[in-house]
């Protein structure tokens, strides 16, 4: 996104808020190069938070492949000791 698409959308610049609630919104034109920064850092670590869950993913998909891949089965039918609700798999 360019610079001039990124104002015209009024992209918000996320901060890290000392104040322990999480995260600061503010308009980007109040922001300044510390904020923008901080704003790339924390999109930078959705990023890999989000890999890593579609990694995990991925892999429970493959384990379940061969065992459901082209039957009706339901993941209890083919899991019955998983309770997703505890996520404990036996």
């Amino acid at each position: 996104m360019s610079v001039e698409n990124m104002k015209r959308a009024g992209y918000p610049v996320i901060t890290r808020a000392d104040a322990g609630d999480g995260y600061r919104y503010m308009k980007l034109e109040k922001a300044g190069w510390e904020d923008l920064v901080a704003g790339l850092q924390i999109r930078e670590e959705n990023v890999r938070r989000a890999q890593s869950k579609l990694d995990t993913y991925r892999g429970a998909l493959r384990q379940l492949r061969p065992i459901m891949e082209g039957t009706n089965l339901t993941f209890t039918e083919a899991y019955p000791d998983c309770r997703t609700s505890e996520r404990e798999c036996h």
